[in-house]
């Protein structure tokens, strides 16, 4: 009697497809360099990607005309090194690209929110100094809330200025926050669209933070992109970036070195597997929401290195019953934290 020979059972496959773009992930950092030593260097860490930095161009131009470069300019009202002229030079020597953030609060302070000369001057200025690849005109304007049709304005103002000196400049904008429901977020976004703005922007960039009080979990950034499509998707078919993400930095490092490795796996991998074509995380050196005072940064450092492992792939996901989430690298490696 022939023996017969179980076949293995393929384990099937669940979950969301998601491909991931080379260069998704990214950093939003601030204080470094140029900061405190405390504040650790992302490059000897190996943690350093594509940057996101707004320049305080007061200190930069302090009279109109009469330019400043070198120095570590410390911002005492907003806690730290504000030199954007080291941080650029710094990421492009290493061969990363930057993203220019031009709040209208750290416009020349030879101007005024309806100069428009002075603006489209501002941009000129930098963007021939610096030659980021991308730029944004605003920074959480539902926040203000900023006047949308003026932001409109500054949007065409500064999509023209930075593509005459740069043609291939991105644009992005105008990344709210409170992309949550309720919140105001999505609600701006689409106002702003509807505005004009779409016509002015290359990509749409939008703030993903985890809400869910007390914890902050991150699984809700799934609630909240699912909220954004619905709203905009009539109106916007173009790539969205997540130009800012962390968890709350008064309970981040409050937590066990397990909610902590799963928070920071979440915030960092969630937004480019909901979609988002490039996301920028709070890296070392941004204010209170870098990991750098977790007395895990060993495990949070490795752990940054198998999130970028994921850069260009595709990759299967799932959040499991238990609130983590599980990612299938196309090479067959599994994570889940």
């Amino acid at each position: 009697m022939a023996t017969r020979v179980a076949l293995p059972v393929p384990r099937a496959k669940v979950g969301a497809i998601a491909s991931l773009p080379v260069g998704v992930f990214a950093n939003h950092v601030l204080k470094w360099p140029d900061g405190s030593p405390l504040q650790p260097d992302p490059f000897a860490t190996n943690v350093a990607a594509d940057l996101r930095k707004f320049p305080k161009w007061p200190q930069h131009e302090p009279t109109q005309g009469n330019y400043v470069w070198a120095g570590n300019m410390y911002d005492g009202a907003h806690g730290y090194y504000a030199n954007a002229d080291s941080a650029v030079t710094t990421w492009h020597a290493a061969g990363k690209r930057v993203l220019i953030c031009f709040e209208p609060d750290d416009r020349p302070a030879w101007s005024n929110l309806d100069d428009d000369a002075a603006w489209s001057a501002w941009i000129t200025a930098a963007v021939t100094r610096w030659q980021p690849e991308y730029v944004e005109f605003s920074n959480e304007p539902s926040s203000v809330p900023l006047d949308v049709a003026w932001l409109v304005r500054m949007y065409s103002l500064g999509k023209a200025a930075a593509k005459a000196v740069k043609p291939n400049i991105i644009v992005v904008g105008p990344s709210c926050e409170s992309i949550s429901n309720p919140g105001n977020g999505v609600q701006y976004t689409a106002d702003f669209l509807n505005g004009g703005g779409a016509a002015h922007i290359d990509v749409l960039g939008i703030h993903l933070y985890p809400h869910g009080l007390p914890n902050h979990e991150p699984a809700s950034l799934i609630d909240q992109m699912a909220w954004l499509h619905s709203q905009i998707d009539s109106i916007w078919s173009g790539p969205i970036w997540n130009t800012e993400a962390g968890c709350a930095p008064e309970i981040f490092y409050t937590q066990d070195r397990d909610t902590q490795l799963r928070w920071f796996w979440q915030t960092n991998m969630l937004p480019a597997l909901l979609g988002c074509a490039k996301s920028f995380w709070f890296a070392f050196g941004e204010d209170n929401y870098g990991p750098y005072e977790s007395p895990y940064l060993a495990d949070i450092r490795a752990l940054w290195q198998t999130i970028v492992s994921f850069d260009g792939t595709v990759a299967r996901w799932k959040m499991l019953p238990d609130g983590r989430l599980r990612v299938i690298r196309d090479d067959g490696a599994e994570f889940a934290y």
